[in-house]
């Protein structure tokens, strides 16, 4: 017979850059002369936080026959925060009609944001729980 528990916290965070003016030439804006005026990013840390018990058994029924049995019970919980951004005024300004449009749409207001800031379109922060 055994048996134990495991409790693990990770934390993590990936950090998204993109930038049309070094993608496809067809998309780039460098193809029409253009400055990279699209460029944006996302970062999202996140916290998952695992927590588990589990047990096994083992029994002899005879010489060569032998049973197993096992149980597990895991618990996962994920907090993700998460936000998109952009140095470049035309896509704060586009960021801005979208969080402005879908902020009067569920009868919120939006906070105007400035080049280099982050913005988070929600509510309230998401707990996401996987069992």
């Amino acid at each position: 017979m055994a048996g134990g528990v495991n409790y693990e916290s990770d934390k993590s965070a990936e950090t998204d850059d993109v930038n049309p003016f070094y993608s496809t030439a067809s998309f780039s804006p460098a193809a029409f002369g253009l400055p990279p005026f699209l460029q944006f990013g996302a970062s999202t840390p996140i916290t998952t936080t695992t927590k588990s018990v589990f047990g096994n058994i083992e029994y002899q029924v005879l010489d060569s026959l032998d049973v197993h049995g096992g149980v597990r019970y895991t618990k996962s919980d994920q907090e993700l925060s998460g936000c998109s951004y952009s140095t470049y005024p035309s896509v704060t300004i586009l960021q801005n009609a979208v969080s402005g449009l879908l902020a009067s749409l569920y009868g919120g207001t939006a906070i105007p944001q400035l080049p280099g800031q982050c913005v988070t379109l929600a509510r309230r922060p998401i707990l996401v729980r996987a069992w």
